[in-house]
């Protein structure tokens, strides 16, 4: 949080607990309880709270009488050059930047208080059990009902300083809260726009509720007109002092608009942020990853600028030798495939360029099909070079190299249509009954999977026993999930590309293996040969000897 000097709230008042380590400490906001998270992430990222403790090395670096806070997992601190991030203040909030000697952004001055908080009073009405200031949020009693929910929910418009754009999973909960959060601007009118699945079912009611001063309170209720797009107007109190709100969307089959009210249907809760008015906005580019390629705003020497509302802005990557450009990534999407790519500013923009290693163009792909036992690799077609193994904490993520260990996978058969996935530790690829699973993890525990095929060479992995039909291994930025896409989505797709060191059923450009024939094509030592009249030759027609 980065709003207030007010020594009476706690939201704003934050505990130094040492660690134990030198200079060691764990950053715990005494209105929240929750701790500064890692600030090891990509350079001007918001960074998050969350409730595991993570060790920040506070120090005054090179003698000077304010300090740098570092999370304690990047190796040696180093405040001499730009390698070290550390927590910096930017123009959305608090995010991850350099903390060499000089960057004034990233060293803070540390204030002793003393506090003692009065608990507060309860408030009148129907929000009588919600204790203000305090960001608590009462939670309704409710019955879900999946014929009448929201597809898709935006929150855009001048007021607007970070956009929201949520399609909702198909799931079995009549409460969700975004993962994503919008930025709203002090005074500005802020469009809601949601399209709406059931809007002819009697009795069916939407209200669109705002707590814009983050009191836990909803002051604002607004009842937009039911049909298949539901519109709403919100203006933000000029005085509204608060960091962080929330907007809460309630689709209700009984009649009720009220915020904290029993729901027959679905509530969905958007986190918001409160920031001062802004008569432009701020684009930022940046590489996934240091050494894969250079990105720039045309127009201007630094990775980030200010941009006035309709501005258009170009921006181009260009990869380093050994790798290759992928696309633009905003939020979850993939917004263009294009080095160089225009937009016009509607919003603030954190565009992230994507660089993946290069590949050989000659280099062959072999498909397989499913076979009990068979060891296989797996591809994405949007990510194309991208290969998932397990990390340490048994996480399904992307691998570069075809060949990365941990990489291979094996199909156990479970019954006439459905397989078990088992990874090279010996787990197998994990999926829950319902909900988007990020960050997919393996188990012990055996989980069935259907695979289908999805056009030539590609193929779908379905969730069996799932509550959605059309729930599938997809590929997102840097790891692997599970979610309710459809098999033709090209991150839903996927190719089983042969592990050489084994024996299966193979097809390459829909031929069969002909294991002893004169005319035939094979794997040796990883290429592709094609064999005819007896002879060899390469991929590229070449005659091997």
């Amino acid at each position: 949080m980065a709003s207030s000097l007010d020594k009476t709230n706690g939201s704003f008042i934050w505990q130094l607990i040492p660690t134990g380590t030198t200079n060691g400490y764990y950053l715990k906001n005494v209105g929240s309880g929750m701790y500064a998270q890692t600030c090891n992430i990509a350079l001007s990222s918001l960074v998050e709270l969350g409730a595991n403790p993570v060790e920040y090395i506070v120090s005054t670096g090179a003698g000077s009488t304010t300090y740098f806070m570092a999370s304690n997992d990047q190796g040696a601190i180093n405040y001499n050059e730009d390698a070290t991030l550390g927590l910096n203040f930017g123009a959305s909030g608090v995010c991850a930047f350099y903390i060499k000697t000089g960057r004034g952004n990233s060293y803070w001055t540390i204030t002793e208080t003393n506090y003692s908080p009065t608990p507060p009073e309860p408030s009148e009405g129907e929000d009588e059990d919600v204790q203000p200031n305090v960001h608590a949020y009462r939670i309704p009693c409710g019955t879900f009902r999946p014929d009448t929910k929201l597809t898709q929910i935006d929150i855009t418009g001048e007021g607007v300083w970070h956009e929201l754009h949520y399609a909702p999973l198909t799931n079995n909960k009549f409460m969700i809260q975004t993962g994503a959060h919008a930025s709203l601007m002090r005074g500005g009118k802020v469009k809601i726009t949601a399209q709406l699945k059931g809007a002819e079912v009697a009795g069916l009611v939407v209200a669109v509720c705002a707590d814009f001063d983050g009191d836990g309170r909803f002051e604002q209720t607004v009842k937009p007109t039911v049909a298949g797009t539901i519109e709403a107007e919100l203006t933000v109190p000029a005085e509204s002092e608060a960091f962080t709100g929330r907007i809460r969307i309630r689709v209700d089959q009984g009649g009720n608009y009220s915020a904290n009210g029993d729901i027959a249907g679905v509530i969905y809760d958007i986190p918001i942020q409160i920031v001062n008015a802004q008569a432009q906005r701020l684009i930022e580019v940046v590489p996934n990853s240091k050494g894969r390629g250079l990105v720039s705003i045309i127009g201007s020497d630094a990775h980030s600028t200010m941009k006035n509302l309709g501005d258009e802005v170009t921006v181009k990557a260009q990869a380093a030798e050994g790798w290759v450009f992928k696309g633009w990534l905003l939020g979850n999407d993939i917004v263009s495939t294009n080095e160089q790519y225009s937009f016009q500013v509607t919003a603030a923009v954190h565009l992230i360029a994507i660089f993946g290693k290069y590949i050989e163009p000659e280099k062959p792909i072999v498909y397989v099909e499913p076979a009990d036992g068979l060891r296989f690799r797996l591809r994405n077609k949007e990510r194309d070079t991208y290969y998932m193994v397990e990390d340490a904490s048994n996480h399904l993520v992307i691998a570069e190299d075809r060949y990365a260990e941990g990489s291979t996978f094996t199909l156990e058969k479970a019954d006439a249509s459905s397989y078990y996935i088992k990874t090279a530790s010996g787990r197998y690829v994990y999926q829950a009954s319902s909900g988007s699973q990020a960050n997919k993890t393996t188990s012990a525990t055996k989980v069935k999977y259907t695979i289908t095929a999805s056009g030539e060479h590609l193929y779908n992995f379905g969730a069996t026993g799932s509550t959605d039909a059309n729930r599938f291994l997809h590929a997102a930025a840097d790891h692997l999930n599970i979610c309710g896409w459809t098999q033709n989505v090209e991150r839903s797709q996927w190719y089983m590309q042969k592990d050489d060191t084994t024996v299966g059923i193979v097809s390459i450009q829909d031929e069969r293996l002909a294991a002893n024939g004169k005319d035939s094509k094979f794997i040796e030592n990883n290429r592709l040969i094609i064999r005819k009249g007896g002879k060899k030759f390469n991929a590229r027609g070449q005659r091997i000897k």
